[in-house]
């Protein structure tokens, strides 16, 4: 029962306490939650269905937050949450546990129960007052509070808990005795002879006066009306000879303990007030005993053995018959229960084998489990109709329950028994106005498939249906509040159940072997579940959790569902989930999915250790607590953090540093805490949200393999967020950043923004140009710091200062600061080693140190009349490289005067303008500044499209793109562009984009390019197919080299030549459409993926095997006509794995696809209509695991990888294609074998209108290769480029081999001097009536080379 009374396993002491733990173990059932929330600062939880509160601890396990609770806490009568008004009815288990600063607590009226451990070490708890509302007070409820002094136990109390009051040694002592106001604690002093209970004492606690050897004579008030376990065993009294009257040890009027020896009959003493537990156990020769009407109460297991006991008169007083009171009392024929009885306890009776007959008086209410068990001769029992409820086997092995009639047993509205052996495929409707069904009621009825229960029925006990192995459904109603131990032990064909939400409570082993039931949900109110509540649930594979607090023990062996953790795929947590605790889910090693309501707040350490399987893991945006929940779960790699507000510093994803690839914080994120993505050496890619404000100092630290950023808001709410230190900026490390998937180059800042933030684009690589606008007030350190790109930046009017660092290390060319600006910050534009013009601005007073350090300026705008202060010495302003200096006329001594002097070759008066030129769109174009403005000199200045671009105008609306201007004010002009979407790529030929397609056509060669100045630059990161039409004889080069989305491409039947590195950059190509009969002329780096699907004319393919490029192609399908692609299966395999494409088919609901080896399944994977995979099984000697969660979707189907195969082996495949009726659509099967550390290649290279050569091919170290050469008609045979003539050419293969076959013309010459032996590369190939035929400068020769028009 760990998982009971887990807090009490975590406060053990050793000694007695350790020992005795296990009479803690049965806690009432909490109260139905529907809630569990802090108002003014106590945390409650509330019950709706009667509106009470109950004061709690935070969290799931109670000493996750020891110290919750200091100084004085005033509890209210009334707590109002939500707008409802709830009672506070009681102090909850562990509320208060360990809050060692509390020093007094006012409890109100109307709390009824403390609960067990209540205020356990609250060692600064001076006093406290229980109001007359309480009635009980929980074990260890005040268990070491050292500090206590004083507590008031009203009279309304009526129990009180094993230790509760052990260890509070300031409570006052009298007599050598320590008090808990009524409660006599204990002797301080054990060595005393005698002691004295003070008057009004009701209770002496367990152990009380245990082993005070030398106590000899004790005074025990009237007013004591129950005494602990063992409270006087082994001392002096008990002891004593003489203190034993016949065998029988009283104290005052209390009968503590008869010795096992007395016999025959027993009267207790008139006025004895009270019979201890267990005072005449095992006294086997006691015949008869008599209690006189004194006696209140009889304790538990009072006669248990008394095996000679005929007789007993249990007198009117007694209201209850404890537990095991008269078990194994089997003499005794007959026993008179009082009317004044309300309850019979476990075992009662148990055993009592001479019992005849038994009247249970109409005051019972309850009889308990076994009460009557074995009672072989009892043959009348009277039971009343008030009894709502009987306990497990109450009345088995009787011969009054064997003679009753097979069927259902009902004894008023209690349904006890299904007696007899239950028919196959039996179905049940328990009775309405049923009110209990006892423990074990359908025990072993295997027939039994269904049961209707009543809503009447609160509860599921022990064992109900427990190997009810045909069980298939069972509705439970929603009044049930606890399902019990065993409840559905071994129900094997229950393949799902509902638990209600007013559930608080399930047993141990309550589904054990429940082996068909594959998902469970657990509701919101559930508090407690056994041990192996689901173990040997074999098929159990999918868990819903709305528990709101369901607390279990401290280690993962404690968890609920460990013993069948290494099944579990699936487990969702509900809305009513505020806490995933500690173990939950540890050791999943097969979880996959895991979903995360937005309402939890915490997740606690190791919620999900050890879930190997598991590759991503949301985190919601509520969560404001987080420990090391993650350990052990080695393959995951993906985050995705949505977590608004996160305000302490986060190390939660330390320990997967070197796996977690990629982490995205997704728009609900505010602020980015501190270290969280801290040290993670392999994350390669970020996702930052739209609305992040913060990011905390350190967040990306260390992130070395860092290589992407990307932002899903845009460039003004980039502006607007706050780092705190250049590490809090991914792009420090991903240099490379991209807003919503676009690489940022060229940014207009809007002008909503009035401040650029210290570290916003530091190390940004990609940026180019940056214009900043007038609403900009301050550009912060290291804004702009080391962005290697950035060569233009515009600073708008509005800026006053500069930050540190702001331009370091930028390739700036030249910079003109606004009259705006005031201070320049140190090291601002440190080594802009391209910068060559500085133009500052006349409200500029201080440049810091090294702002101008390394930069090679030739020119330097000062116009400012008062020399700005500058750095000298080390930290000098500018560098020795002596400038010219341009400042406005008349200022000549004054900066001839100042530091300035040692760093300018030259000063020079003027008038000093400032040119601002401004491109509309940085993506379209740029200008440069041929010649500066200088004084009394004009600007010559150039707008220059980027590639797919043209200039428009200028602002002042001239058209010219180069021009001059004589200044005579300071001048902005915006250089404006538009974007082009077709155009000429060759003299005639020509391109025109459509969304993802760009399209060739018009007639000749096209031009070659550099990669970054084809007209479709701008498109290159859309384009993902290209169609080239007739007529176009050429790709130039480089013409698609940047198109690295492209993964569709045909060919026209026109192409002769394509171009080096046209499809160098080409990774994603994977289908190529080439309609050209014989292989183009194509270089080695044309292509760059030879797994590319290639697909060639039928009776063409052959040219193309040999072809010194297009026979690199791995995966070459023949096609008919150029619009009927195949669709059969593609099998690509490399070392370890292989890659398989197979068509989609019209009503599929499976695919199936089976891998085999030696003639045995390798593995078995099944996948939906939509590619996802639903079932995996490999063969018993393989421990892989599968390489993606789902199939893609390819452009003719799905495709998926294999891993986990043997290089250089054979393997056959299947698929099979079902509807969803099961019906077969379609199957695939064939062959391929895996790469191998040991193929060779051999390659020929010959003239195809010479000859052809067999036999070229891949083959394994060792292997005998065999080529031969067939020679054309009109060619023969010479030799290989190795001097050997043998044809056909055997040899073993060792190392790669390229050889070449020289054929020579047979021709006569009479002939010779009518055709040509041109190499191909000289000549287009074509196809007429069926015939090849070859075109050379205008003239057609056959393939023999004879010239025929």
């Amino acid at each position: 029962m760990r998982k009971l009374l887990s807090v009490l396993f975590s406060t053990l002491q050793g000694g007695v306490r350790g020992g005795l733990l296990l009479l803690a173990l049965f806690a009432s059932v909490s109260a139905i939650y529907a809630s569990d929330m802090q108002v003014d600062g106590i945390w409650y939880d509330f019950d709706n269905s009667t509106m009470t509160a109950s004061v709690t601890y935070r969290g799931y396990n109670y000493d996750s937050y020891v110290g919750e609770y200091s100084g004085a806490v005033v509890i209210p009568e009334t707590v109002t949450y939500n707008s409802t008004t709830y009672s506070v009815t009681s102090i909850g288990e562990a509320a208060f546990f360990g809050c060692s600063s509390l020093t007094s607590v006012n409890i109100p009226n109307g709390v009824t129960s403390i609960g067990n451990s209540a205020f356990e070490r609250c060692y600064s708890l001076t006093s406290i007052t229980l109001l007359n509302s309480v009635m009980s007070i929980g074990d260890y409820a005040f268990y070491n509070c050292s500090s206590l002094t004083s507590i008031i136990i009203p009279n309304s109390v009526t129990s009180i808990g094993d230790w509760a009051f052990d260890g509070c040694d300031a409570l006052p002592v009298e007599n050598n005795l320590r008090y808990a106001d009524t409660y006599l604690v204990g002797a301080v002093d054990k060595t005393l002879s005698t002691y004295s209970i003070k008057e009004g004492t009701k209770w002496i606690g367990d152990y009380a006066f245990y082993n005070c050897s030398s106590l000899a004579s004790i005074t025990i008030p009237n007013s004591v009306t129950n005494i602990g376990n063992q409270a006087f065993y082994g001392t002096g009294i008990y002891s004593n000879e003489s203190n034993w009257e016949n065998g029988v040890l009283y104290i005052s009027n209390f009968l503590i303990k008869a010795k096992e020896s007395i016999s025959g009959a027993y009267e207790v003493n008139e006025n004895t007030r009270l019979i201890a537990p267990s005072a005449f156990s095992n006294c086997s020769a006691l015949t008869s005993i008599t209690i006189p009407n004194s006696v209140t109460s009889i304790g538990n297991s009072t006669f248990n053995g008394c095996e000679s006991l005929t007789s007993i008169t249990i007198p009117n007083s007694v209201t209850s018959i404890g537990n095991s009171t008269f078990e194994g009392c089997s003499s005794l024929t007959s026993i008179t229960i009082p009317n004044s009885v309300t309850s019979i306890g476990n075992s009662a009776f148990n055993g009592c084998s001479h019992l005849t007959s038994i009247d249970i008086p109409n005051s019972v209410t309850s009889i308990g489990s076994s009460a009557f068990y074995r009672c072989k001769f009892l043959s009348s029992i009277t039971i009343p109709n008030g009894v709502t409820s009987i306990g497990k086997d109450a009345f088995a092995e009787t011969p009054w329950y064997d003679n009753l009639p097979d069927g259902l047993v009902y004894f008023g509205k209690v349904l006890y028994k299904y007696k007899g052996t239950m028919p196959a495929n039996t179905n049940i409707n328990v009775k309405d106005e049923t009110i209990c069904i006892s423990g074990g009621a359908f025990s072993g009825c295997s027939g039994l498939v269904s049961i209707i229960i009543p809503n009447s029925i609160t509860s599921i006990a022990g064992s109900t249906f427990s190997g009810c192995s045909s069980l298939t459904s069972i509705t439970i109603p929603e009044n049930v509040t606890s399902i019990g131990g065993d409840a559905f032990y071994g129900c094997s064909s229950l393949t799902s159940i509902t638990i209600p939400k007013n559930v608080t409570s399930i047993g141990d082993d309550a589904f054990y072997g429940c082996s068909s039931l594959t998902s469970i949900t657990i509701p919101e109110n559930v508090t407690s579940i056994g041990d192996n509540a689901f173990s040997l649930c074999s098929s159990l594979t999918s868990i819903v959790w709305n528990a709101k607090k369901c607390s279990f023990g401290r280690w993962a062996s404690d968890a609920p569902f460990y013993a069948v953790a290494s099944q579990i795929i699936s487990f969702s947590f509900g809305d009513s989930v505020a806490t995933i605790p500690s173990y939950l889910c540890s050791n999943m090693s097969s979880l996959t999915s895991v979903t995360i309501s937005e309402n939890v707040t915490s997740i606690e350490s190791d919620a999900f250790d050890g879930c190997s399987a598991l590759t991503s893991i949301t985190i919601p945006k509520n969560v404001t607590s987080i420990g090391s929940a993650f350990g052990r779960c080695s393959s995951l790699t993906t985050i995705h953090w949505n977590v608004k507000n996160y305000n302490t510093s986060c190390t939660v994803f330390k320990d997967l540093a070197s796996q977690i690839i990629s982490f995205t914080f997704g728009d609900s994120v505010e602020y980015i805490p501190e270290n969280i993505c801290s040290g993670l050496d392999s994350l390669t890619n970020v996702t930052i949200g739209k609305n992040v404000l913060n990011i905390g100092s350190k967040a990306f630290y260390d992130c070395d393999k860092l290589t992407k950023t990307n932002y899903t808001g845009d460039i003004a709410g980039w502006c607007n967020i706050k780092f705190g230190d250049s590490y809090a900026n991914p792009i420090s490390y991903s240099h490379n950043f991209y807003i919503n998937g676009d690489e940022v180059r060229d940014v207009i800042i809007p002008n909503t923004i009035d401040s650029i933030h210290n570290n916003a684009f530091t190390n940004c690589v990609s940026l180019a140009s940056v214009i900043i606008p007038n609403s900009v007030t301050t550009i912060g350190s290291k804004a702009f710091y080391d962005c290697d790109s950035l060569s233009y930046v515009s600073i708008g009017s509005g800026v006053t200062s500069i930050g540190g660092y702001a331009f370091y290390d930028c390739p700036l060319t030249s910079i003109i600061i606004p009259n705006s600006v005031t201070s320049i910050g140190n090291f601002a534009f440190y080594s802009c080693d391209s910068l060559k013009m500085v133009a500052i601005g006349k409200s500029v007073t201080s440049i810091g140190d090294r702002a101008f350090r390394d930069c090679p300026i030739d020119t330097v705008y000062s116009r400012n009349p008062t020399p700005p202060s500058i750095s000298t010495g080390s930290y000098a302003t500018f560098f020795e490289s002596k400038p010219i200096c341009i400042i406005p006329c008349g200022c000549s001594s004054s900066y001839e005067k100042s530091d300035w002097k040692n760093y300018m070759s030259k000063f020079i008066t003027g008038n000093v303008y400032f040119l601002n030129t401004i491109v509309s769109n940085p993506l379209a174009g740029r200008v440069e500044i041929l010649q500066d403005p200088q004084c009394d000199y004009g600007a010559t200045f150039q707008a220059i499209p980027n590639v797919g671009y043209e200039f428009v105008q200028w602002s002042d609306g001239v058209t010219d793109a180069l021009r001059t201007l004589d200044l005579t004010q300071d001048t902005t002009l915006i250089a404006e562009f538009r974007q082009l979407f077709d155009g000429k790529c060759g003299d005639n030929l020509y391109w025109k984009h459509y969304d993802d397609k760009i399209i060739i056509h018009g007639e000749g060669a096209m031009y070659d390019y550099a990669a970054d100045s084809v007209p479709w630059y701008q498109f290159r990161d859309i384009v993902k197919t290209v169609e080239v039409f007739d007529g176009a004889t050429s790709i130039g080069n480089n013409a698609f080299a940047l198109c690295k989305n492209l993964n569709t491409l045909t060919l026209a039947g026109t192409i002769e030549n394509i171009g080096e590195n046209a499809f160098g950059g080409c990774r994603m190509l994977f289908d190529i459409y080439c309609y050209v009969l014989f292989p183009p002329i194509a270089s080695e780096t044309s292509f760059v993926n030879y797994n590319a699907y290639l697909y060639i004319l039928c009776d063409y393919q052959r040219y193309y095997a040999v072809d010194m490029v297009f026979g690199n192609f791995r995966n070459m399908q023949c096609i008919g006509t150029q619009s009927t692609p195949t669709d059969s299966m593609v099998i690509t395999p490399s070392y370890n794995d292989v890659t398989i494409t197979w068509p989609t088919v019209a009503n599929a609901g499976s695919y199936t696809l089976t891998i085999n080896k030696d003639g045995e399944a390798f593995c078995t994977l099944i996948f939906n209509a939509a590619g996802q995979l639903t079932g995996i099984a490999f063969a018993p000697s393989r421990n892989g695991q599968r390489h993606a969660p789902a199939a893609t979707q390819a452009a003719n189907g799905f495709t998926f990888t294999v891993t986990g195969l043997e290089e250089g082996t054979d393997y056959s495949y299947n698929l099979v294609i079902k509807d969803n009726s099961g019906k077969t659509l379609q199957t695939y099967s064939g062959e391929f074998r895996t790469q191998s550390t040991n193929d060779r290649t051999v390659t020929v290279e010959y003239d195809a209108i010479q000859g052809q050569v067999t036999g070229a091919g891949i083959y394994l170290v060792g292997d005998t290769v065999t080529l031969t050469a067939i020679p054309n008609d009109g060619y023969r045979f010479v030799r290989w480029s190795n001097e050997v003539e043998d044809n056909p050419y055997t040899f073993v293969i060792s190392e790669n081999m390229t050889l070449s076959a020289e054929f020579e013309s047979v021709i006569p010459s009479s002939v010779e001097n009518t055709h040509t032996q041109s190499p191909m590369t000289n000549c287009k190939k074509i196809i007429r009536d069926g015939q090849l035929l070859i075109l050379r400068d205008g003239k057609t020769y056959n393939a023999m080379g004879v010239l025929v028009e």
